[in-house]
């Protein structure tokens, strides 16, 4: 016996989904349906364009929020973490940004953690090591 035809709740749901970059099988398995349904719905043009307008939706929230992440680091704050966990705590939302609009996730942390270098003093008793991460998620 086959499932009844998708509600509108599941069709909100696979493009919620969809946009926020879940897998047509993540979907399926998420609302108990076949992953031929999932991808039938995925594939039509209105479809497409929903996820498209999420997408681009949610990319610029996660730029404003990392916006106002940064903006509201204060000298205190700074004092409190390492440069490493500001600079990962801003790849973390840049990345989701990149990701939804489709674009390279691809980071080079020795990039940004040389910049920091170099626009910081150097403690000659405490010098880090640059480390390379060149990770594709």
């Amino acid at each position: 016996m086959s499932k009844p035809r998708l509600n509108e709740r599941e069709k909100s749901i696979i493009v919620q989904r969809l946009a926020e970059g879940v897998s047509g099988y993540g979907i399926a398995k998420e609302l108990g349906r076949d992953n031929r349904t999932i991808y039938d719905r995925a594939k039509r043009p209105e479809i497409q364009e929903q996820v498209e307008v999420m997408r681009q939706d949610l990319a610029e929230k996660y730029e404003e929020l990392n916006h106002r992440m940064l903006d509201s680091i204060t000298d205190a704050d700074i004092q409190k973490i390492n440069a490493y966990q500001r600079i990962i705590s801003s790849g973390v939302l840049t990345d989701k940004a990149r990701l939804i609009r489709g674009l390279s996730t691809n980071i080079t942390l020795s990039v940004l953690l040389s910049r920091h270098v170099r626009d910081t003093e150097i403690d000659p008793e405490n010098q880090g090591t640059i480390i390379e991460i060149n990770d594709d998620i």
